[in-house]
């Protein structure tokens, strides 16, 4: 179950302060065999409440949006989490930018989101929550030509307890991996 809400004031003809809430709760359980063929059924259930306040910013070639999510969440290890939300923006000639951005947050690992990343996963499987402390990106995107953009970037990114598919003895895992490093592309 997902729910947003968000809603933005504007002090000036140019900025604007607002804040967007997002509220997600899981439920899975499954059953198993236990001692003398019993089965049992194991549940784990979480919630968590995602406040993302911000502040935006609208210049005459430049947009900033300044912004921190605050995660809460309940029966999921840790209850508090801060991961940046800021995304910057300047338009130096027409269709060419240059931006810079840094996000983050905790992610609950859904089925679905698993199943994005394996389709063969293990469905009994319970898998903690991903928690991105920092995940930033800059670059130059030019367009849109005729329905192109293109984008060349660089950045640096951190995870902690993402779920990384591999193959045990021909079925198909996740395991939660703790990873940081470089990235650059071009799209």
């Amino acid at each position: 179950l997902q729910a947003w809400l968000g809603a933005s004031y504007a002090i000036e003809a140019s900025s604007s302060i607002g804040a967007d809430f997002k509220f997600q709760y899981l439920n899975r359980s499954h059953c198993e065999l236990g001692d003398l063929d019993i089965a049992q059924t194991l549940k784990h259930n979480s919630s968590m409440v995602t406040i993302s306040p911000f502040y935006t910013y609208n210049g005459q070639n430049w947009v900033a949006r300044l912004g921190v999510n605050v995660d809460l969440s309940f029966n999921d290890a840790t209850k508090f989490r801060l991961a940046p939300n800021v995304q910057l923006s300047y338009e130096f000639a027409p269709g060419v930018a240059f931006f810079a951005n840094a996000v983050g947050g905790k992610q609950l690992n859904t089925i679905s989101r698993m199943n994005a990343l394996s389709r063969y996963i293990d469905p009994n499987g319970f898998y903690g929550s991903t928690f991105v402390p920092f995940d930033g990106e800059a670059g130059l995107k030019v367009g849109p030509f005729s329905g192109l953009t293109v984008k060349l970037y660089a950045g640096y990114g951190m995870a902690k307890d993402a779920l990384i598919p591999f193959d045990y003895s021909a079925s198909a895992m996740l395991k939660n991996w703790d990873f940081k490093g470089l990235k650059a592309g071009a799209t």
